[in-house]
């Protein structure tokens, strides 16, 4: 239902001159609103609209069909000794409505997608949590904790509560590590390592930093690290080839590990100080190059306890 309220307004025209006024009906927009439709627009309303007609295909037109060997039964229609195939139920050959190369392009749409999908997930994880996403990068080649973490980022975009913590937890006993080891090599005492060091250098420049640089010593085996390790410059201490490790020499320090027993540091002090008495002595005793590793055999070599090429590459 309609209502109408009448107004008083002032008449502009010449009709009702001497009146001052007349009435107007103006619609009320608050009067109406539960209204049915069928009062304010009338019957027509309620009634239904004639639906749409489909338009039916040309009668020579048929609809692409690529029948193809079903893969997973290699086109026997049995899946093994088990029964029939479940992907084309026994049929051998299964039927598409597109392309192999569009079904293949799709697929490869869609692992590019989800491969994008899970880069932007990773990097707005690594933006709000720099240094949970640095210590996953860092150990996820050999952690499978790191590993198993980066992959939920990637496919989850975000790591629960417990997970968090136990990175953060990672990341803070990897930084108590690392100031330790910083405490230890200052607390370490400072010893001449710059002959041992001239060696290894003279050696790795005479190799063009290809192969291993050793030094074997009575007390202990010297080994040059690689360029691509954790500690590169740095040379390391075993007991023996395939001995137990003692430590490192890092800028003229012998940072030894607390199993190393004070005979061990001292010959390793010994061997820093002059390795090439070390060297001819471990030649004399073994009759085995202290640097190669092979057999003397030269009268001279074994007199001097090294051959003249180690030496030379040596710098000695």
């Amino acid at each position: 239902m309609i209502y109408f309220v009448r107004f008083l307004v002032d008449c502009r025209h010449a009709c009702c001159q001497g009146v001052g006024r007349k009435e107007e009906p103006i619609m009320s927009t608050l009067e109406f609103e539960d209204d049915p439709l069928d009062e304010l627009f009338g019957d027509s309303a309620g009634t239904n609209l004639p639906s749409r007609v489909a338009k039916a295909p040309p009668a020579s037109y048929s609809p692409p069909n690529y029948t193809e060997s079903c893969r997973k039964c290699g086109g026997t229609g049995r899946y093994g000794n088990w029964g029939s195939c479940f992907a084309c139920h026994g049929k051998g050959t299964r039927s598409f409505k597109t392309a192999p190369q569009a079904r293949a392009a799709n697929r490869a749409d869609a692992v590019a997608r989800k491969e994008r999908d899970a880069d932007g997930a990773w990097y707005v994880f690594r933006c709000g949590n720099p240094e949970v996403a640095a210590w996953i990068e860092s150990s996820a080649p050999y952690s499978t904790f790191a590993a198993s973490m980066l992959e939920a980022v990637r496919k989850w975009g975000s790591l629960t509560e417990r997970q968090l913590a136990a990175c953060e937890s990672a990341v803070a006993k990897l930084a108590a590590g690392k100031a330790a080891r910083a405490e230890q090599a200052k607390a370490a005492p400072a010893i001449d390592t710059s002959k041992i060091e001239a060696a290894f250098a003279a050696a790795r420049a005479s190799r063009d930093g290809a192969g291993r640089v050793m030094l074997r010593t009575e007390g202990a085996v010297f080994s040059a690290a690689k360029a691509d390790s954790a500690n590169p410059g740095a040379i390391y201490v075993k007991t023996g080839m395939r001995g137990e490790y003692l430590g490192k020499i890092v800028e003229g320090r012998f940072i030894a590990l607390r199993s190393c027993t004070p005979e061990q540091a001292a010959a390793v002090q010994a061997a820093s100080v002059d390795p090439l008495a070390s060297a001819k002595a471990y030649g004399l005793k073994t009759r085995s190059c202290s640097c190669c590793g092979r057999e003397l055999t030269d009268p001279d070599s074994i007199a001097a306890g090294i051959g003249p090429t180690c030496a030379s590459n040596y710098g000695w």
